[in-house]
């Protein structure tokens, strides 16, 4: 039976998540082509990982997904999203919902 640590991590913010844990900092922004507009292709780079927050009692709850997106024209732009779908929902499905763009379109990953 799992057992609480006393000095066990404390919660972080998401923000912490993407600059300390290794499954997302080290992991490469993937773009994203979200739709296309007069001006042309709209593109997020996203970063994916599942994630297990604490329940009340602070053990590993069920994982979720969490998706960071970086907007391509400005950087500074982030968006995170958490997403309760199974664990083996694809990004692509993820992103259709968590990003805004035509939907009538597949989401596409932009060629070379």
């Amino acid at each position: 039976m799992p057992r609480l640590v006393a000095a066990g991590r404390k919660p972080r913010h998401v923000e912490d998540l993407l600059k300390r844990e290794p499954v997302l900092r080290d992991q490469p922004w993937e773009p994203w082509r979200v739709k296309d507009t007069e001006k042309g292709p709209v593109v997020w780079e996203v970063k994916h990982a599942l994630i297990y927050p604490k329940d009340e009692e602070g053990l590993p709850d069920k994982p979720y997904h969490l998706i960071v997106a970086r907007n391509v024209p400005n950087r500074d732009e982030i968006k995170y999203f958490l997403s309760n779908a199974p664990p083996n929902t694809r990004l692509r499905t993820l992103l259709r919902v968590a990003l805004p763009g035509d939907h009538g379109r597949e989401l596409s990953v932009p060629g070379p």
